[in-house]
């Protein structure tokens, strides 16, 4: 979220969501206070998906705030953001600490599969199309008001994260659910 004028991130979230009318779809708060989360319904195909997530961007900017679609903000200060103050958010921030100073922000597509043993092959199948995939997506060469020289800034800031990054291949839907459950009570928070 940013100031509609000047483009400088704010901690908005909270008074956006208080502003809203109503949607088809959702807005969420998300770890930090200058972010949102624009979640469709169910879309049976792309069209759909698009002209949903072009209602949820306006009704966002009909509540006075501004929109940035970056990896990173390309010059908002690190801890400038705050923490949304939501008690999972609280304890990955008292997990992960100044790690997660710097807010980061992605698109996530979920895709429907037929039956667990299919999203496993898709999850293993998709790994080798990451690189292409990240380079397609890269658009955060600024970060702290800097030209970082990289295209995706935002994969420098992940990679500093603990429990972040490309996970193994699984050998089943059993295997994923027994890695998901393990890193889960490795990382003491619930998903």
């Amino acid at each position: 979220l940013v100031d509609p004028i000047t483009g400088r991130q704010v901690n908005a979230a909270e008074a956006v969501q208080q502003r809203l009318g109503p949607l088809q779809g959702t807005v969420e708060r998300e770890l930090h206070a200058c972010q949102v989360e624009l979640i469709t319904d169910v879309c049976r195909n792309a069209a759909e998906a698009i002209g949903l997530l072009g209602g949820l961007r306006r009704a966002v900017l009909d509540t006075g705030a501004g929109l940035l679609g970056s990896g990173t903000h390309p010059s908002a200060s690190e801890g400038e953001a705050e923490i949304t103050d939501k008690s999972r958010y609280e304890r990955i921030h008292a997990l992960l600490g100044d790690a997660v100073a710097t807010p980061v922000a992605g698109l996530h597509i979920h895709v429907g599969m037929p039956d667990p043993e299919t999203a496993i092959r898709a999850f293993n199948g998709l790994r080798c199309h990451l690189p292409l995939l990240q380079a397609l997506g890269a658009n955060s060469p600024f970060r702290h008001g800097r030209d970082t020289g990289l295209a995706s800034a935002r994969e420098v800031t992940v990679r500093g994260w603990p429990r972040s990054g490309v996970p193994r291949a699984m050998r089943d839907f059993a295997d994923f659910g027994a890695a998901a459950a393990l890193l889960s009570r490795a990382a003491d928070v619930p998903d």
